[in-house]
């Protein structure tokens, strides 16, 4: 072994060849080995976040078992109230009850008039003057009615000319639901 000659040439190539191999381990840590790494690190990072979040989850849930159906609870009861303060004016479907609760009791319906719109903070105050003909018991019961209907509607300004048929003149206020508030 003491006899090994190095000349020029393999001392060159061994230098060369050693830069070749550290030049491939460099752009093989570079380009694919750093980068593969650091995203595995940040893909458990966001793994271990969203477990924790899931834990975080199912404790909420645990905590509230009837969740799904409270809320089930709480739509129907929103399609009630829809049916009490519509969300939309819809005065056909208003008039259309109005003529069949006269027709009912008996009263005809001389004029409706609308009237002014109002602006709450919650809903819509829409106003209508109606006058009716009827005997007195027939219009009582025609008011009644319309006081039980499962729309919420009110009845102000009431004034009834007696005799044979009476006239009664009356506001109808209505109410309209802002949605979205």
């Amino acid at each position: 072994m003491k006899n090994i000659k190095f000349n020029k040439d393999v001392i060159l190539r061994f230098f060369l060849s050693i830069l070749i191999i550290g030049g491939f381990f460099y752009v093989y840590l570079s380009y694919f080995w750093l980068p593969l790494s650091k995203e595995i690190k940040n893909l458990e990072v966001k793994n271990k976040e969203m477990e924790k979040e899931i834990s975080r989850a199912k404790n909420i849930v645990s905590k509230y078992p009837d969740l799904q159906k409270k809320l089930s609870e709480l739509q129907n009861q929103k399609e009630e109230l829809k049916n009490k303060i519509p969300v939309d004016r819809n005065i056909s479907e208003l008039f259309r009850l109005v003529k069949r609760l006269a027709d009912k009791n008996l009263v005809s319906i001389e004029s409706i008039v609308p009237g002014v719109t109002v602006n709450e903070t919650y809903y819509f105050r829409i106003t209508y003057n109606l006058t009716v003909k009827g005997s007195y018991h027939d219009i009582g019961k025609f008011l009644a009615d319309l006081a039980v209907e499962d729309r919420i509607l009110h009845i102000e300004n009431l004034t009834i000319s007696g005799g044979e048929v009476s006239v009664v003149n009356f506001v109808l206020v209505s109410y309209q639901y802002l949605e979205g508030i």
